[in-house]
């Protein structure tokens, strides 16, 4: 077997006499869909659990899972070994066979760098991960060495990258068309905020501010340069929305709370630009209900009472929208080894979710 190859940007290691064992972990991993480190992670932390470890014990780093897929390594625990290969779906029998394993490199050392069904027979599974990311077909996948596994990781990241760039277009062109249908229909909503909804709640708040602010650009160039402000109505939803869905939406009524917030934020935030722009009436379609308004002489005060009503209908029916189209591409994990917020889980899906996740930053 020639000499492993290290990862690109990592130093050059001499060869290991568990290479072997890793470089099996690697096309493991592969054949169960790529899992990520982080929820690899994950599910040892809920396995942990369910054998009667406290949270807080039962919680293991990314990176040391991250490290027991790297070749040229001097220690390899084969209790973690073991831990991963339940967490890509083998059953006890698999995964004893490979502690087995680990323990025999320990105890003979150079013959540890038999492949499998040489000197060190491994069972493959029987059966599909228990919570796969992508169904694996009948044929057997074949083996792969490190260079190989490296070129395979950079296509799976750079086809991620491409769905992103497409995916935040798309949500820019929901939020332009409803945005357009609404002028023409003379409806006192915007509705120019459901693709930033989408982008929040599966890429996260910093892509859906992303999303929202080129909506304004291009808004203002091909209609009004005066929709530019309005982006600051358009980012702060999506920062809202992101943060919110990851850290506190996690049931429905907790999600229709989420998006009563976002509507009164977003109006405050409307308020002094309505002002600036037009004394306080911006179209034709809020117009419609200064008669349900009653004046009291304060523009602010008159215009805030005018806003909240249609934000607070325009967020509930933006932020509904948004989750509905969020849960049609979250099961391609454009974030990778971040969770999936809970609302936008299939139903009869099993998404383990990372202990202490982050907060979703983009």
């Amino acid at each position: 077997m020639s000499e492993p190859q290290p990862a690109s940007g990592e130093p050059r290691r001499p060869p290991s006499r568990f290479d072997a064992i890793v470089i099996d972990l690697r096309r493991l991993r592969i054949d169960a869909g790529e899992v990520s480190f982080a929820e690899i992670a994950a599910r040892i932390a809920t396995q942990r659990e369910a054998d009667g470890h406290s949270p807080g014990a039962a919680r293991v780093a990314r990176s040391t899972v991250y490290d027991a897929f790297q070749t040229g390594r001097r220690r390899l625990s084969p209790e973690l070994v073991r831990e991963i290969v339940r967490a890509l779906g083998g059953d006890e029998a698999e995964a004893d066979a490979w502690r087995q394993r680990c323990l025999d490199v320990r105890r003979t050392g150079p013959r540890a760098h038999a492949r499998p069904g040489e000197e060190h027979p491994v069972p493959r599974p029987s059966a599909p991960p228990r919570t796969p990311t992508r169904t694996t077909g009948p044929t057997p996948v074949p083996w792969v060495g490190p260079a190989e596994y490296v070129a395979s990781a950079d296509h799976a990241h750079a086809l991620r990258a491409a769905l992103v760039l497409v995916l935040l277009v798309a949500c820019v062109g929901v939020n332009l068309f409803g945005g357009a249908v609404i002028i023409r229909q003379q409806i006192p909503l915007y509705l120019d905020m459901i693709g930033t909804a989408a982008a929040a709640f599966v890429l996260g708040p910093w892509h859906g501010a992303v999303v929202g602010l080129s909506t304004n650009v291009l808004a203002a160039l091909l209609e009004t340069p005066g929709s530019m402000l309005f982006a600051l109505v358009n980012v702060t939803g999506a920062l809202l929305w992101g943060y919110g869905i990851r850290r506190f939406a996690s049931t429905i009524p907790r999600f229709l709370l989420l998006n009563v917030v976002v509507s009164l934020v977003c109006a405050i935030v409307a308020v002094p630009i309505n002002v600036l722009l037009a004394d306080g009436v911006a179209d034709a379609g809020r117009a419609a209900f200064t008669g349900l308004v009653p004046n009291t002489g304060d523009v602010w005060t008159t215009l805030f009472s005018l806003l909240t009503p249609i934000s607070l209908v325009d967020k509930l029916l933006s932020g509904a929208i948004g989750l509905l189209l969020a849960r049609l591409v979250a099961p391609l994990l454009l974030r990778g080894g971040d969770p999936v917020p809970r609302l936008l889980e299939r139903r009869g899906a099993t998404t383990v979710r990372q202990q202490g996740a982050g907060d979703g930053r983009s």
